[in-house]
């Protein structure tokens, strides 16, 4: 016959309340997990929108420099500029250019 020792309310207690246990432990180890994840998502996420705001305000300072670089070189080419520059380095206007024609029978030929 079948003995029905180990199915005692003390034994079915006592395998209860190592699987409650067991159980509790699980279910408390995932949600640390997903406590831990969710923390080192957040301050990855800030970290990265403190470097985007970082390098929006580096964006918008080389912008400035570029539009200040931009004018500076207009006035540097512009006309009265260059008009100033040759005064000062003592050059003429030239009155007539001659350019130099190569004459087919001079040129070196390989």
């Amino acid at each position: 016959m079948t003995s029905y020792k180990n199915f005692s309310p003390r034994n079915w207690d006592k395998k209860s309340q190592i699987n409650h246990t067991l159980l509790n432990c699980v279910l408390l180890t995932i949600l640390l997990l997903i406590v831990v994840a969710y923390l080192v998502q957040t301050n990855t996420t800030i970290f990265y929108s403190i470097k985007i705001k970082e390098i929006n305000q580096k964006l918008q300072t080389l912008k400035i420099e570029n539009e200040r670089l931009v004018k500076e070189l207009a006035q540097l080419n512009s006309m009265t500029n260059i008009y100033k520059i040759s005064a000062d380095n003592k050059m003429i206007k030239i009155a007539k250019v001659d350019y130099l024609i190569p004459v087919q029978e001079t040129l070196a030929e390989r």
